[in-house]
């Protein structure tokens, strides 16, 4: 269930300035989405999130940890670091974390959505931090790397189960994917699949938080965004980082990046361009009023429709009185 790509998308360069600059979305899982103003949201970027201090150059390389962060969206004192990404060549399957909260002394717990057939950023964490990390994939190519990603190690652990609205076992053709899902959605799983939440998946395994949630899961990550409103997960500060390939379907929604001079530049906005029956613009509305905040994000290199983005959880960043999401159970 790892990132294969996603469709190209519509230019969006002529539009921000009719965008107004706050948006509150108020309904969940709804068809009747009428206004433009209720249909966008904007993730600020915020640079000084991520205030780990440099390691010395020794002890660096004493981990094999690559360089850290620079560019645009990074300063040189923040605490950023790629892990994985290097079984393909360039960055695919890496992510980004930043160094706070991390290390087998802290108790550092990862749960990593979609391994596929690259599981680097699971073997560097658990490696040069220490982390307990547990993989999740039902998919015929991710259950062929359960045997590598546990060998000799205690570290790491594969359940066999992915990312769903319920926990529960689908049958042959019956899970229910969103875009891409398979194949664009062309093809559905021709095994029967375990699918849990991510709150589901924490009961299931004993957890009552978990320091790093990533996840490249085609679609199902708007299924685990729904459950971590409805479980509170972000607004209980029960997850640290939150590491995930977000996919808008190209035909629904328009992403673009906050331009300079705006509040929250360098981050991204998403605008709805039709009505979707899942509300992901309340939904992520929803997380950042909790505390959900990012530090770095690019966009997917076939896709600007596809935003590769790791987040923070500061419950102190929460913003009070704006409206979030109707969630009904």
């Amino acid at each position: 269930m790892m990132a294969i790509g996603c469709v190209a998308p519509v230019s969006l360069l002529l539009i921000w300035h009719f965008v107004p600059s706050v948006y509150h979305a108020s309904v969940y899982r709804t068809v009747t989405h009428t206004a433009l103003g209720n249909m966008v949201v904007e993730v600020p970027l915020v640079r000084s999130a991520c205030p780990s201090p440099h390691p010395s150059p020794s002890a660096r390389a004493a981990l094999h940890l690559p360089n850290w962060i620079r560019g645009p969206n990074h300063g040189p004192n923040h605490g950023g670091i790629q892990f994985g990404g290097d079984k393909h060549g360039g960055e695919e399957g890496g992510w980004w974390l930043c160094g706070k909260g991390l290390g087998k002394d802290a108790g550092c717990v990862v749960y990593s959505f979609g391994i596929n057939d690259d599981w680097t950023f699971d073997k560097a964490i658990s490696e040069k931090y220490g982390c307990i990390t547990n993989g999740f994939d039902p998919s015929p190519a991710g259950l062929a790397s359960k045997s590598a990603y546990e060998k000799d190690t205690a570290m790491r652990k594969y359940s066999n189960w992915g990312l769903g609205t319920a926990d529960k076992t689908y049958g042959i053709g019956e899970v229910p994917f969103r875009w891409p899902g398979i194949g664009y959605l062309t093809l559905s799983n021709t095994q029967p699949w375990a699918l849990k939440t991510v709150s589901g998946t924490m009961r299931a395994l004993g957890h009552s938080k978990v320091t790093v949630l990533k996840m490249d899961v085609e679609g199902a990550e708007w299924f685990a965004v729904e459950d971590m409103v409805k479980s509170r997960l972000i607004a209980d500060g029960k997850v640290e980082q939150f590491c995930v390939e977000l996919h808008f379907h190209p035909k629904r929604y328009k992403v673009m990046t906050i331009p300079d001079g705006e509040p929250g530049a360098g981050g991204f906005a998403v605008i709805g361009t039709s009505p979707d029956d899942m509300d992901y613009i309340g939904l992520l509305k929803r997380l950042l009023d909790e505390g959900l905040t990012l530090w770095t994000w690019k966009y997917n290199a076939d896709d600007k429709n596809c935003v590769e983005a790791s987040f923070i959880v500061d419950v102190n960043r929460k913003q009070k009185g704006t409206p979030g999401v109707d969630v009904h159970e």
